[in-house]
């Protein structure tokens, strides 16, 4: 295990002034036993980047979510966020190649997290499933790995493609 650090060069104040705004997230860095991958080379686990301000309270800089995938997976693999919220870790791993599962338990963001990956695939090309069960995403995942062709028409229409 590591920590790392996001560094938000415009992140809030603190609002009531009696000490220091904060400024930072810690990051922390979970890996399986065995050989470590890293892509960063000697680079530090320290990443500045501004928050935007997004739909979703607590949303990612895009630019910081790809760095990480570029830096922590390789093409192909499997990316998991267990608190997708409005996507943005979906959108990175479609635009870098790799696969994504996706869990949000509020159904608005789910819908949101959808839409913008889905947005993202068909201007890559190709259609993009989510998995729900009651609301609650279970996985996104490409054409053709659906469970079943009555899930894929289901979720085809669900998702726009």
């Amino acid at each position: 295990v590591r920590l790392g650090i996001w560094h938000k060069p415009n992140g809030a104040p603190q609002f009531t002034g009696d000490r220091p705004g904060v400024g930072w997230e810690a990051v922390a860095i979970l890996h399986r036993e065995g050989r470590k991958r890293w892509n960063g080379g000697g680079h530090h686990a320290i990443w500045v980047c501004n928050v935007e301000r997004g739909a979703h309270p607590t949303q990612k800089p895009l630019a910081l979510l790809l760095d990480w995938i570029v830096k922590f997976t390789e093409p192909g693999e499997l990316v998991l966020d267990p608190f997708m919220g409005s996507g943005t870790t979906g959108v990175a791993c479609e635009k870098l190649g790799r696969r994504f599962i996706g869990v949000e338990k509020d159904p608005k963001y789910f819908e949101m997290a959808c839409s913008r990956i889905a947005e993202t695939h068909r201007a890559l090309s190709g259609g993009l499933l989510a998995v729900t069960d009651g609301g609650v995403v279970v996985s996104c995942q490409k054409l053709g790995q659906a469970a079943s062709r009555a899930e894929s028409a289901k979720l085809k229409e669900r998702c726009g493609s």
